[in-house]
């Protein structure tokens, strides 16, 4: 994934530590993809982004490193005009996801394979 992380490429990821070890503990992690859109002629924002894997160690949850991650992917796309932010949450997931203003939407069509 190290050539995904480049300065110019679409991926994004954020990583979160400890801060009372004195060597520094990644206990959580988030993944962003930004998508482009074909341009039409409609006058809307052309990028759609993809969170994935935003996941905190066990031990470390309910102590705000699931949002802080979710808030700086967040971040990232309205600072890139993002129109719409996709996921895939578990069931344990969706409240938090749900706090930050994610919903189910009639406006996409999915078909698995």
């Amino acid at each position: 994934m190290r050539e995904r992380l480049s300065s110019d490429a679409l991926w994004f990821a954020w990583i979160a530590e400890t801060l009372d070890a004195t060597v520094p503990l990644a206990i959580g992690a988030v993944w962003l993809q930004l998508i482009e859109k074909i341009p039409n002629p409609v006058v809307e924002k052309e990028t759609h982004a993809y969170v994935t894997n935003l996941y905190v160690l066990e031990s470390a949850r309910g102590e705000g490193a699931g949002s802080m991650l979710l808030e700086a992917a967040i971040g990232e796309c309205t600072l890139r005009d993002v129109d719409t932010i996709i996921l895939w949450p578990t069931p344990r997931s969706r409240p938090l996801y749900e706090r930050y203003g994610f919903s189910t939407t009639d406006a996409v069509l999915a078909r698995v394979l």
